[in-house]
Formats: C-alpha cells, structure tokens, sequence
C-alpha cells in the first residue's frame, strides 16, 4: 500500500493524470493539475523540508542516551 501513497509516487500519480487530462483536451484540469504539482516539487527542491520533518523526531530523542549497565 506504501508504494501507491508515498509522496514520490502521489507527486508521480498526480503529473501522469496532469498529461493524460491534457492528451485528453480537458486543458483547465491539466494546467491546475500541473501547477500544483510543478508548486509541489519547486517547494520540496528550494527549501529544506526534510530537515524540517526530521527536527520535531530528532529534537524528541537525546542523542546519545546513557545505557544501562
């Protein structure tokens, strides 16, 4: 089920419908579809967004905790 609703694979699903709307003439579906996937992926490339999930996890856990003996 991860591999249908993974990001990467919606960002994939959502550009393959984008060209198939405009292969099929519905061109105001295809351009909103596009630009919210071009949005999307501009976003994720330009600014740190993993490291902005990862913080909340990371900051949660001390890094090297004390092990029992």
């Amino acid at each position: 089920m991860w591999l249908f609703i993974a990001p990467d694979s919606l960002l994939l699903i959502a550009l393959t419908v984008g060209v198939a709307a405009l292969w099929l003439g519905k061109i105001g579906l295809s351009k909103w579809i596009l630009t919210v996937v071009a949005v999307v992926m501009l976003f994720i490339a330009f600014l740190p967004v993993g490291e902005w999930l990862l913080y909340p996890l990371e900051a949660k856990y001390p890094q090297r905790p004390e092990l029992p003996q």
